[in-house]
């Protein structure tokens, strides 16, 4: 045991020394968290100009960074498993960062309840990184090709002017973001003059009176869309990180689960109880179990409804 850390320290010593060297930093996050992939690309932009830095990108969902002017070399983690994983953490050091929040011995979900309701999620993920971030201005980079986009405008063939919509939260990570869906279709009825697009996938709550492209979406289209709506209507989540990269205004449903701060952009527009229990931010994952959730059941769809522009 002691032998194998004597060789992490040195070996990872020895091989961020090199990269310092040549002006390179790595920066990877693998996992099932789309969202907080897109933010990293905030960071990517942060290290490349703050730093000149020749930005490596590991990631599981390499499309997100296809295209980006700000990385230097992007190397798909889905192709080597998890020995991946294992070996970046032999080798993390100054230049080698885990876009992934880190603090001895406090989950984040503690520390985000306790101490980080003031901080954004780009923060929160790169609070330890060894190069220093100015995260004076966050707003995320996605790239969409000519080719691409014209190629999406011929497949959905959707008039000028909509909106998108995704009125279904992602409950495998907490059931406590969730706006009723109830509440979602009648703000859709209350504003029949927006042509409505729904997205998401194939088996999630249908809408009704809205274009269905459930599960019709890869992810890189589904950029091309929000690239081109009015704006977008969702609880706190994916759709909202995707839209500050293209400045589309962002409708936010906040629950008590996050402050707002986690997930404000230039463009969002939050929509956030005045009447939360004494618990929020909560950062609960199982079910709060506060009867009528008042951070969330206390948002009417009327305001919602008058408030979208």
């Amino acid at each position: 045991m002691i032998l194998k850390k004597c060789a992490k320290k040195y070996l990872s010593k020895a091989v961020n020394f090199v990269l310092l060297q040549s002006n390179i930093v790595v920066i990877y996050r693998i996992g099932r968290a789309i969202g907080d992939q897109v933010c990293m690309t905030s960071v990517v932009r942060f290290l490349s100009e703050q730093y000149s830095f020749k930005v490596v990108v590991i990631s599981s969902y390499p499309m997100i960074f296809d295209h980006n002017p700000y990385v230097w070399k992007l190397i798909d983690a889905n192709k080597f498993g998890g020995y991946l994983v294992r070996f970046l953490r032999f080798l993390s050091g100054g230049q080698i960062e885990n876009f992934l929040f880190k603090e001895q011995g406090v989950p984040f979900v503690d520390f985000m309840r306790n101490d980080g309701s003031e901080l954004h999620l780009v923060q929160a993920h790169s609070l330890h990184f060894n190069n220093e971030i100015n995260h004076k201005k966050i707003i995320n980079q996605l790239f969409l090709t000519d080719q691409e986009i014209e190629q999406c405008r011929i497949k959905f063939n959707l008039p000028k002017r909509f909106s998108i919509i995704q009125p279904n939260a992602k409950a495998t990570y907490t059931p406590n973001k969730q706006w009723a869906l109830k509440n979602f279709q009648k703000v859709v009825g209350l504003r029949e003059d927006i042509h409505w697009v729904q997205v998401g996938g194939e088996n999630e709550y249908l809408l009704d009176h809205v274009d269905d492209l459930r599960g019709e979406t890869t992810l890189r289209e589904l950029f091309y869309l929000i690239s081109k709506a009015e704006f977008v209507l969702a609880n706190e989540g994916l759709l909202n990180h995707i839209a500050s990269a293209f400045n589309t205004m962002s409708y936010v449903i906040f629950s008590g689960f996050s402050g707002m701060k986690l997930a404000s952009y230039s463009n969002t527009i939050g929509f956030v109880s005045a009447n939360v229990c004494e618990k929020s931010p909560c950062w609960l994952l199982e079910e709060c179990g506060v009867e009528g959730k008042p951070c969330l059941s206390t948002i009417k769809p009327e305001s919602v409804a008058d408030k979208i522009v």
